[in-house]
């Protein structure tokens, strides 16, 4: 409950300057974390992408517009396995097991993200390329190849049916930990005032630390996000832009559409 102390004596208001990136060296046999802002300070920090492990999972589904069931994240999950990265996903201290929410934004709000990319396809997109136009030098591409990579992106994401998730919320998480993924369990209430996009190759935001100093962030480790997702036989395109996308989907989702500010996104090279 430390975390959940120091972040309500301390919330950053969204008109304040947002917090500086605390970075943390990773070896690379840290299980993956979510992009969520709370920590759970009983696990070392790992690399955060959307849901965990859950993100390339999602992202390889939309790849080939494949049931994204039991089955199939199964066989994504041991692949990821396989294929050398420790697994991981999360719950909150507002999980409702019994309704079948476990209190990660993704998992249990998935379908809801994948349809607001879909609806905002236009606002993501302008807002992407305002952050393409900020930070175009660290992302190292040319104006016209990065927004051919959200074009390429979005052609993937709006062909995908959302009849094809058949799993979600708690089902996925306990999915997870089946395929032995370690549980997070965060806990207190959300206070993030930025969006991280983290570039920076074996390092991740210390969201400990953060919470430590009473201050919390979003963090997509796009590195590692890619990494994962390429490893699963998604196309650069897509794992590049379907998890910026997915990434400012879930911002609109879990923030805006509950009456907060839209938040800043920094590059972090």
């Amino acid at each position: 409950m430390y975390c959940e102390r120091k972040v309500m004596e301390n919330t950053v208001e969204n008109n304040e300057k947002p917090p500086d990136f605390k970075e943390i060296l990773l070896s690379g046999v840290e299980p993956a974390w979510c992009v969520d802002g709370r920590c759970d300070n009983t696990i070392e920090n790992g690399p955060q992408m959307l849901g965990g492990s859950l993100h390339s999972v999602v992202l390889s589904a939309i790849a080939t517009n494949s049931v994204f069931d039991q089955e199939y994240v199964d066989k994504n999950l041991l692949e990821l396995h396989q294929n050398g990265f420790r697994l991981g996903v999360h719950r909150g201290s507002h999980k409702h097991p019994e309704d079948g929410t476990c209190d990660c934004g993704f998992a249990d709000k998935l379908p809801a993200i994948i349809q607001k990319a879909k609806d905002q396809r236009v606002e993501i997109t302008r807002r992407l390329m305002d952050v393409y136009r900020e930070n175009g030098e660290a992302i190292g591409l040319s104006e016209s190849e990065f927004s051919q990579v959200i074009e390429n992106a979005y052609k993937s994401i709006e062909e995908f049916d959302l009849e094809n998730i058949q799993v979600k919320g708690e089902k996925l998480v306990s999915i997870g930990e089946g395929n032995g993924a370690v549980a997070e369990n965060l806990e207190g209430d959300h206070g993030e005032t930025v969006c991280f996009v983290n570039l920076k190759e074996n390092t991740t935001l210390d969201t400990i630390g953060m919470n430590e100093q009473g201050t919390q962030a979003f963090n997509l480790d796009l590195w590692m996000a890619m990494k994962q997702s390429e490893s699963l036989g998604v196309s650069k395109d897509l794992a590049m832009g379907g998890s910026l996308i997915l990434y400012q989907a879930t911002e609109m989702v879990l923030v805006e559409d509950n009456g907060k500010t839209a938040l800043p996104v920094v590059v972090r090279p």
